[in-house]
């Protein structure tokens, strides 16, 4: 995500919690809130359309090479 915000207008904002380690604060200015309910949540989907969630947050999730990975706006 560093190497595509470096390179592109994608922005991202992440916040260290030293009990998860770094969380997906806010995409392109939008961010989420506790009082929406609302979060980012990182999604990835093999060639063959499967969607999964990673079992590791957005600071460990390495993706697979042709593996797309989805940053889905939520509520909870």
């Amino acid at each position: 995500m560093r190497t595509l915000q470096d390179s592109t207008d994608f922005k991202f904002v992440v916040k260290e919690d030293h009990n998860y380690g770094p969380f997906l604060v806010s995409v392109n200015g939008v961010a989420g809130r506790t009082e929406d309910r609302t979060y980012w949540e990182l999604l990835a989907e093999f060639k063959n359309g499967t969607t999964f969630r990673p079992d590791v947050g957005v600071g460990c999730f390495i993706p697979f090479p042709q593996q797309r990975v989805i940053l889905k706006f939520t509520k909870y």
